[in-house]
C-alpha cells in the first residue's frame, strides 16, 4: 500500500518536473515562431518595396528616354523645314521633297525604335496629318484629339494617359510635342506625335 502511494507521488513529481521543463521550451518555441514570422513578413515587405522602387526607376528611365527622343526628333532640320509646307498650300517640287525627306526620317525612326507604333506630324492650322511614318493616316483630321489639343494649349510636351481606342478597343498611349520652324520659333507650325507600342514598352 505504501509502495502504491509512493508511486503516485513519484508520478506527480515526474509530471510537474516535465511540465516545468518543457513549458519554457514551448513558450520559447512559440515566441521564436512569432518572431520568425514577423521577420519573414518584414523581409517580404522590403522585397516588395525594392521591386516597387525598381519599377518606378525603370518607368522614369523609360519616360526620360521617350522624352529625349521627342525633343531630338522635333529639333531636327528635316522636321523643322516642314514649316514652309501646309496642306492648304499648292504642292511644289520643293515642298514635296521636304515632305518626302521628313517622311523618310519618321519611317527610319519607326524601324529602329520598337517603342513606337507610329510617328506623325499634325498641321497646327488645319489639324490634318501632314507627314506620317504610316501613310494610311496622312491627311486625316486630328483636330479633336487630346494629344493635339493638349500639346497646343500647353505649348510643351504632353504625355497622354493609357486609354482604350474608340476604334480598335486596344490600349493606346501618345507623346506629343510642338514643332517650330527654322525661322519662326515663337509659334509651332505643327505637333509631332508618337504612338507608343505598348506590346513591347513598359
Amino acid at each position: 500500500m505504501n509502495f502504491l502511494e509512493f508511486r503516485k507521488i513519484r508520478s506527480r513529481l515526474v509530471f510537474w518536473f516535465l511540465l516545468t521543463s518543457f513549458l519554457p521550451l514551448l513558450v520559447s518555441m512559440v515566441v521564436f515562431y512569432i518572431s520568425r514570422q514577423r521577420v519573414n513578413d518584414l523581409n517580404a515587405f522590403e522585397k516588395l518595396v525594392s521591386i516597387r522602387d525598381l519599377k518606378v526607376a525603370q518607368v522614369n528611365k523609360w519616360l526620360d528616354e521617350r522624352t529625349g527622343d521627342m525633343n531630338l526628333l522635333a529639333g531636327t532640320d528635316e522636321i523643322r523645314e516642314l514649316a514652309a509646307v501646309g496642306l492648304n498650300k499648292v504642292p511644289s517640287a520643293g515642298t514635296t521633297a521636304k515632305i518626302n525627306i521628313a517622311s523618310g526620317l519618321l519611317k527610319r525612326s519607326l524601324t529602329y525604335y520598337n517603342d513606337y507604333k507610329n510617328i506623325f506630324i499634325i498641321d497646327a492650322n488645319t489639324g490634318q496629318v501632314l507627314v506620317s511614318a504610316r501613310e494610311e493616316i496622312k491627311g486625316k483630321n486630328m483636330l479633336q484629339e487630346v494629344y493635339f489639343t493638349q500639346a497646343m494649349q500647353k505649348n510643351n510636351l504632353y504625355i497622354s494617359p493609357i486609354v482604350r481606342s474608340k476604334t480598335t478597343h486596344e490600349p493606346e498611349m501618345y507623346f506629343s510635342i510642338p514643332v517650330y520652324g527654322l525661322e519662326n520659333t515663337s509659334e509651332p507650325f505643327g505637333i509631332l506625335v508618337a504612338q507608343i507600342n505598348l506590346n513591347v514598352s513598359l
